[in-house]
């Protein structure tokens, strides 16, 4: 409803505005159909959400609003990876890349090279010709690792600090993968180290698990169980249900592999009661 009385505002007070006040009051309009967008887009009404996004887009594209633009790309993008439309995401996010480029918007860069690299390494490459599916989302991995790198040496200079940690642990994630179990270990040790500073709890516990997780499959179950647990007792205190679902499985499955029958059950119950 704010949103919709800002627009009502705006196009009241259009027709007698000059120049300058014409433009803020189309920055004002064009920023509330995004909002609008983006409340659509948490709804999952895709079609409205794209309605909106695209009238915003419409008149930051007429006042040469570059930053605004870029940010309404970005966001369609996002909903294009949503449905697993890949060309479509492809284009929006790359779109967006280049306008924060051509402005020099640091953050906004960093933003968009995390963003494609969490399209290739989910996806895959979707120019690969190999006939392998593996060859294929092999390739997109190795590419994802690229953007990652790329994105976390912007956020270094800028000195985003959450934006590392979540590079650290997007970088880490595409090592295990790989399995280059020892670098992955590297940056989810580095994940964990900057979120502790910054006593992002959530974080942590999320930290803890990746590290487990790497453990796990390097068949060191006594560490594997270790970060777990500590993962696991952070996400009960913050009663986060997702972060507990992910690390009961892990137990579980670290459990059986010690042989621990009992404990295996109850954190496969725990997972149960969580995915539930």
């Amino acid at each position: 409803p704010l949103c919709l009385m800002a627009v009502e505002l705006c196009d009241k007070n259009l027709p007698n505005a000059n120049a300058a006040e014409k433009k803020k009051f189309l920055q004002v309009k064009s920023s509330a159909y995004n909002n609008i967008g983006y409340i659509y887009q948490n709804q999952g009404d895709v079609k409205l959400s794209l309605e909106y996004y695209h009238k915003g887009l419409k008149i930051q594209e007429e006042i040469g609003d570059l930053k605004g633009l870029a940010q309404s790309l970005n966001n369609i993008g996002f909903i294009f990876q949503n449905q697993n439309d890949i060309p479509k995401t492809l284009d929006y996010y790359n779109r967006s890349l280049k306008i924060r480029e051509k402005i020099g918007d640091k953050k906004g860069i960093a933003e968009s090279l995390n963003n494609l690299g969490l399209v290739y390494r989910k996806s895959g490459d979707p120019n690969c010709k190999s006939e392998i599916k593996d060859a294929c989302l092999r390739a997109g991995v190795q590419k994802a690792l690229e953007y990652y790198l790329r994105s976390l040496s912007i956020k270094e200079e800028i000195k985003d600090i959450t934006g590392i940690g979540i590079s650290y642990n997007n970088i880490g994630g595409v090592y295990g993968f790989l399995g280059d179990f020892d670098k992955a270990l590297e940056y989810f040790l580095k994940s964990l180290a900057l979120r502790e500073k910054n006593k992002d709890k959530q974080g942590i516990s999320v930290a803890y698990n990746n590290i487990g997780t790497v453990y796990l499959r390097k068949k060191d179950y006594k560490n594997a169980e270790i970060n777990c647990l500590k993962s696991l007792e952070i996400a009960r205190a913050l009663g986060f249900p997702d972060n507990i679902r992910r690390t009961s499985e892990i137990l579980k499955d670290i459990y059986k592999q010690m042989g621990n029958h009992e404990k295996s059950l109850e954190m496969y119950e725990l997972y149960v009661s969580m995915r539930d």
